[in-house]
């Protein structure tokens, strides 16, 4: 057996192949980690790899649980998340709440964090069959697209709205807006405190979503959904759902 140092990965291996298979998995996970988010083309240039050895890679990074794939964006998975909440306690005392909220305001309640430059959800209570939402606990969605996305992206790290921001961007809807919309969007969500949005995602749902912050740390976002006409004033709206965060941040 010998020792190889290659791009500072100092390793014991078998065979040559072995060892040029791992250290370039490794780079593509260093390069995911420090970008946030990326893309195939853009590892092929950071890395220097064909197309073919760089989809392989992903692909079985991806199945290994180390990456996450969602609308074409490359992210690192939780295993390598740089949150430090525990996602796992977080939902479990979050849950009653999710369904005091829901019960109380007769709409869907969802709680999504950030996950690099995705907005994962953490959990659903569905108040209405009928409600078609594309979220399920557990998935990865777009940071840039619906009420229950933005208000994390308005309240991340500037890299993160950076990176984000530059794209790709999916059309979801006709509803789903543009870089800059989504730019000029973030500065009125820290303005206001909430987002709104109407079938950006989901055809025909109506969004409302706030932050949920402890001290100056977005720790996630709550968000009511259901169709325009069951919601009551904006007003309301808040209050209910500023009261739940309340009680999450405190739980976080």
């Amino acid at each position: 057996m010998t020792t190889q140092t290659i791009d500072s990965y100092t390793l014991t291996n078998t065979t040559p192949i072995e060892t040029s298979s791992l250290l370039r998995g490794l780079r593509i996970l260093d390069v995911t980690r420090a970008a946030g988010g990326t893309t195939v083309a853009q590892l092929m240039q950071a890395t220097g790899l064909p197309s073919s050895t760089t989809y392989r890679l992903v692909h079985q990074l991806a199945g290994a649980g180390y990456l996450r794939v969602v609308d074409e964006i490359i992210t690192p998975s939780q295993k390598l998340s740089e949150a430090n909440t525990d996602l796992g306690h977080f939902q479990l005392v979050a849950r009653p709440w999710l369904a005091r909220l829901s019960h109380g305001s007769n709409l869907t309640t969802v709680l999504t964090v950030r996950v690099h430059t995705t907005a994962r959800c953490l959990d659903i209570c569905r108040a209405h069959a009928s409600h078609r939402l594309a979220y399920r606990p557990g998935q990865d969605h777009a940071l840039y697209a619906g009420a229950s996305a933005l208000p994390l992206l308005a309240h991340a790290p500037q890299r993160i709205i950076d990176e984000v921001l530059r794209g790709p961007f999916k059309k979801f809807t006709a509803a789903t807006q543009s870089s800059s919309r989504v730019a000029a969007e973030l500065v009125e969500i820290r303005r206001v405190g909430y987002a709104t949005s109407d079938g950006t995602v989901s055809p025909n749902m109506h969004a409302i979503g706030i932050p949920v912050l402890k001290g100056n740390t977005c720790v996630g976002a709550l968000s009511l959904v259901g169709e325009a006409r069951q919601f009551p004033s904006i007003t309301e709206s808040l209050n209910l759902l500023r009261r739940t965060a309340e009680n999450l941040a405190a739980a976080a």
